[in-house]
């Protein structure tokens, strides 16, 4: 039953059995020479009327160490013939790796697995080898170490780890993303995470596109995955820029403002751009590029430029971060002192034209030069959606 579930089927090519079978005195294999009996005799030879069995010791049945290691090397080199059908050339030469004291130091045994069609399949064999393996190696107590392989092996085991992997790459990346726009962005944390909210969505929906295409799971699709992430910022933080120095008074005049100023470089700045180069990508030979880029490539620019465009706009009317005080007050500030300077170059003009009429001793003063100094770069605690007013203008008359 357990073997049912490993796809695991036949019998293994022991060489162990082989050799015991290859030592036995009943057998016609092992064989020295009559003159020298630590010289091997190979069944194979024609004179083989001069040889004799080896004759091991055995203990229940099997082999003793002594006899085992001597005639090892002579079984891995006979040649299997009409006389001696288990010798060990042909199917375990390299099956073997000896010590410098001619032990075994490594060795490997052969089986088979069920037909195999799909990847699960091959995953399911490929886990349930493992398993084999490691109950193995608990019947030696640890004391050898066993592991499976077969040449399919190299292309599945990614999937053993595939969703562990994808899992930590894309939270790293999330990760990443979050920091580097928190600070490109002022340090504006409620921005930084509504760029990764709305990245993971564009990631749910390019999840949800993969399974409608039928895209595996695998380390390409992956790698794409990732890519999309870094694209996706693409589509989302210019617009949160815009959003964030805005000092409209609502979120949905400041998400209007951001959709109105960056809509149009989004839509054909990234997404025309980046479409035309994956078109391209349609017309490719290769079964590989045409399902594992161009269709995740575009899917990655549609969804991007759909929730940049539609959906964040949306997310920022209602959750979007607070307006930036300090922003504010610098524009403020800054109107004000354009409409003092403004005033106040109307007021020389004024001056001029009075000094010309009034007479000379009657002095002529305004509060220009003090005007300007109060627009001095010191930003007030407090924000004030009042003009400052323009100095004022009047004349002093000194009577004799």
């Amino acid at each position: 039953m357990f073997l049912s579930r490993t796809y695991i089927k036949g019998n293994v090519l022991n060489w162990v059995d082989n050799m015991i079978q290859w030592l036995n005195k009943e057998s016609d294999c092992c064989k020295v020479y009559n003159y020298d009996r630590n010289v091997f005799c190979p069944s194979s030879r024609k004179d083989s009327y001069n040889c004799s069995s080896c004759d091991p010791n055995q203990r229940n049945g099997r082999p003793t160490e002594e006899p085992f290691y001597k005639h090892l090397k002579d079984f891995m080199n006979d040649v299997p013939n009409a006389n001696c059908i288990v010798g060990g050339r042909a199917a375990f030469k390299d099956a073997i790796l000896l010590n410098p004291r001619g032990h075994v130091q490594a060795s490997h045994f052969m089986t088979y697995h069920t037909p195999l069609r799909t990847s699960r399949e091959f995953t399911l064999a490929m886990e349930g080898a493992r398993k084999v393996a490691r109950k193995i190696e608990q019947s030696f107590n640890g004391k050898v170490h066993v592991f499976p392989y077969s040449v399919f092996y190299v292309f599945y085991e990614q999937y053993s780890t595939i969703i562990y992997d994808a899992s930590t790459q894309i939270t790293l990346s999330l990760a990443v993303v979050y920091a580097v726009t928190c600070v490109l962005l002022g340090l504006d944390p409620v921005s930084a995470f509504i760029t990764v909210v709305i990245i993971v969505c564009i990631l749910v929906d390019m999840l949800g596109l993969m399974v409608l295409w039928k895209i595996d799971l695998n380390a390409i699709s992956v790698a794409n995955l990732v890519m999309s992430l870094g694209i996706s910022v693409e589509f989302i933080v210019h617009t949160i820029r815009i959003f964030t120095h805005s000092i409209r008074r609502t979120r949905i005049e400041r998400a209007e403002e951001a959709l109105a100023q960056m809509g149009s470089t989004v839509f054909s700045g990234i997404t025309l751009t980046t479409l035309g180069g994956t078109v391209v990508l349609a017309f490719a030979h290769s079964q590989i590029f045409k399902v594992f880029y161009f269709r995740m490539f575009l899917g990655i620019v549609i969804i991007g430029a759909l929730h940049g465009l539609i959906f964040l706009p949306v997310v920022l009317s209602f959750i979007g971060s607070p307006i930036n005080r300090r922003l504010l007050q610098d524009k403020l500030r800054e109107e004000g002192c354009n409409l003092q300077e403004q005033q106040t170059e109307r007021h020389k003009k004024l001056r001029d034209n009075m000094a010309s009429i009034l007479p000379p001793n009657i002095p002529f003063v305004d509060g220009s030069k003090e005007m300007l100094q109060a627009c001095s770069p010191v930003i007030s605690t407090e924000p004030s959606s009042k003009v400052p007013e323009g100095p004022l203008l009047h004349r002093s008359l000194r009577l004799d």
